[in-house]
């Protein structure tokens, strides 16, 4: 269990409600939860990170969703930004929906071939945002679980020494 403070990059980590956050395994944890928060971030929120600091977005032209639909690929670089700059994605831009329907990971922008091209679909409104859970592959479903988007959270949430109740 940790409480991380992303704009201080300072918190707390603790394990059956003791802090170890001073401990080599706790400073462990402390120094991951940065990389593992922009990780993460890009897998929920991706299409909200376009226009960040040092992403680059290049029109790759017309293409086709696994499932058949007519979209338009942006290819998405990044220079000097994040924890992995030596990334790159295709994102495949439906053009009925002009929503994100699908992506593909290249774990060096080089990369000719993808590592992974996954469906980025089952879009609901979460509070007042409209989030894909679907990240399922050609043969292998896949997805998010448990998506919230409070607008408060309960007292003590962040500041909790154990872990707390999913937010629904």
């Amino acid at each position: 269990m940790a409480n991380y403070n992303l704009n201080t990059k300072k918190g707390e980590v603790y394990s059956r409600g003791q802090d170890i956050s001073a401990t080599p395994a706790g400073q462990k944890v402390l120094d991951r939860l940065m990389p593992i928060w922009i990780n993460n971030s890009y897998w929920l929120v991706m299409p909200f990170k376009l226009k960040d600091s040092g992403v680059t977005l290049t029109y790759k032209g017309e293409g086709k969703t696994m499932d058949g639909a007519t979209a338009d690929i942006l290819q998405m670089t990044f220079k000097n930004v994040g924890v992995t700059p030596q990334n790159r994605y295709e994102l495949l831009v439906n053009r009925a929906t002009n929503l994100i329907e699908e992506w593909a990971y290249f774990a060096k922008a080089t990369d000719a071939q993808p590592a992974f091209r996954r469906r980025w679909n089952e879009y609901a409104k979460h509070g007042q945002l409209m989030l894909a859970a679907g990240r399922s592959e050609a043969t292998k479903p896949g997805g998010l679980e448990n998506i919230a988007a409070a607008q408060t959270l309960p007292a003590g949430v962040m500041t909790s020494k154990t872990p707390v109740a999913k937010l629904k």
